[in-house]
C-alpha cells in the first residue's frame, strides 16, 4: 500500500489554484512537537468541520487564537476516536481570508495552536485543510464541493464505508454525501434541532455534540465487528 507523508496544515493560496493542484500550492508550516513521524496510513478517517464542531461557532469568523474556544469534551472525543483507530482531518471553509478579515498567517497560528492543544491532551488531528475563497471565486475546494477532501486523501487508501464527515450545517452534509462517506450533523454550532425541517439534505445521523457523534461511530463499529 502506498502512503505519503502528511503535514499539519495545508492552506490553498489563490483562487485559481483549484484548477490544478500541486504540493507547491500549499503553505505547510510544521510543528515538530505535534507532527507524526513517518507516514500517514489511515484505513478509517473522520473528517471534521472546525467552527461549531471543534470550537464554539463565532457567528462569523475566528480571526485570532483569542477568539478560538474549544467546545466541551472535544479533546476527549478526539482522543477516544484516535484510540479506536480513527485518523482525524479538519475540512473547513475560511472565506474570511479572501474578504480581507484575517490573514493566512493568522489562520496558520490558530491551527498550529489548536493542534498543539489537542496533542497535549493526548489526541491527534493529522491535518487541517481550508478553503480561503469567497463563493464567487468559483473554486473547487469550497464546501459543498469536495476538492478539499480529494486533496486531503490524495495517495491515501482508506475505507469510505467506515469514514464520516461531522459538521454543523447542511453544506457539510452535502459535502460528505458528495464525497461518498457517512455524515453526522452536530447541534453544537450553526444548526439546531428546530432547524431540521428547513434542511433538504438530511444527515445519516444526528448528535448534540462531538462526543455524542463519537458514541454513534463507535456503536456502529461495534455492530459491524
Amino acid at each position: 500500500m502506498k502512503t505519503r507523508p502528511l503535514q499539519n496544515l495545508y492552506l490553498t493560496q489563490s483562487s485559481d489554484i483549484c484548477r490544478k493542484i500541486s504540493r507547491r500550492d500549499f503553505v505547510s508550516p510544521r510543528d515538530e512537537s505535534i507532527e507524526k513521524k513517518g507516514f500517514f496510513n489511515a484505513l478509517k478517517i473522520i473528517f471534521l468541520d472546525r467552527d461549531g464542531v471543534i470550537n464554539r461557532d463565532p457567528n462569523g469568523y475566528v480571526m485570532s487564537w483569542k477568539g478560538f474556544h474549544f467546545l466541551p469534551k472535544v479533546k476527549k472525543s478526539i482522543r477516544i476516536l484516535n484510540k479506536n483507530g480513527f485518523s482525524l482531518i479538519v475540512i473547513s471553509n475560511q472565506g474570511g481570508i479572501a474578504k480581507g478579515l484575517f490573514t493566512k498567517e493568522a489562520l496558520n497560528d490558530i491551527t498550529k495552536k489548536m493542534l498543539l492543544a489537542v496533542s497535549k491532551s493526548g489526541g491527534k488531528i493529522s491535518s487541517a485543510w481550508y478553503c480561503p475563497h469567497k463563493l464567487e471565486d468559483n473554486c473547487s475546494c469550497k464546501k459543498p464541493k469536495t476538492g478539499l477532501f480529494k486533496m486531503a486523501t490524495k495517495g491515501i487508501k482508506f475505507n469510505k464505508k467506515d469514514s464520516f464527515f461531522i459538521g454543523d450545517s447542511e453544506v457539510d452534509i452535502k459535502a460528505g454525501k458528495r464525497f461518498g462517506i457517512g455524515t453526522i450533523m452536530v447541534f453544537s454550532g450553526k444548526t439546531k434541532r428546530k432547524d431540521l425541517k428547513k434542511i433538504k439534505v438530511k444527515p445519516d445521523y444526528m448528535a448534540d455534540s462531538l462526543l455524542d457523534a463519537t458514541k454513534i461511530i463507535l456503536k456502529r463499529a461495534l455492530k459491524k465487528s
